[in-house]
């Protein structure tokens, strides 16, 4: 299993702090520490594997000799919490800023900590654009934001496209898969680009709706 010195590497290559790390994973700071700290200490297995199940979820491997963080992966984040860990990975993907893109997406299905965390998402300046279904006019952001796909080619499992991954949600957002691979975010990217100004703008509200 893994050690405490390839842990510290982890949280280097992610540029997480232990509490940062305590958080995700759901051990104390202190606990940690311990574990990072002393070579003698033996964590239980299981708090081992959970640790491993967070840095695996955020693009590392562990090897017997060390850490690197993967260029290509492809990820399946699994349960009621699959949506969430996603926009965690987006949120630590695009510290710096950048895009996300929202390929079919429906934001009444957007559940309250959802919102919150794609708030701290935008709070890091990046910028959202949604591809939604033909007559939903239903937005949680800005609505030059968001243009219509027509119905017959709007698919309801909604594809996230940010940095250098792309995460398609499949099983009502009990299932995600996310792709770690430039060229293919590219394609994806570029497809999204292209298809935006064909794509029919949001109709202004009327001072009624407002």
């Amino acid at each position: 299993m893994i050690t405490g010195a390839q842990i510290r590497a982890a949280r280097a290559f992610l540029d997480w702090t232990r509490e940062e790390l305590a958080k995700k994973s759901g051990l104390t700071t202190d606990g940690i520490k311990r574990i990072e700290s002393n070579p003698d200490q033996r964590p239980h297995q299981k708090t081992l594997e959970i640790l491993v199940e967070v840095f695996t979820d955020n693009g590392i491997d562990f090897s017997p000799n060390g850490v690197r963080l993967t260029d290509e992966t492809v990820r399946i984040l699994e349960g009621e919490n699959a949506y969430m860990r996603m926009l965690d990975d987006v949120l630590q993907t695009t510290k710096k800023g950048g895009e996300v893109l929202f390929f079919c997406s429906d934001d009444r299905a957007t559940r309250p900590n959802e919102i919150d965390m794609e708030q701290m998402i935008r709070n890091n300046g990046v910028h959202f654009r949604c591809l939604v279904e033909e007559g939903n006019d239903f937005t949680r952001w800005p609505r030059n934001e968001y243009r219509q796909i027509p119905s017959e080619y709007f698919n309801h499992d909604l594809q996230v496209i940010y940095g250098n991954k792309v995460a398609q949600v499949i099983a009502g957002g009990k299932k995600i898969m996310i792709v770690t691979n430039t060229s293919f975010a590219t394609t994806a990217r570029n497809i999204f680009n292209m298809l935006w100004p064909q794509m029919r703008p949001l109709p202004k509200k009327s001072k009624k709706d407002e």
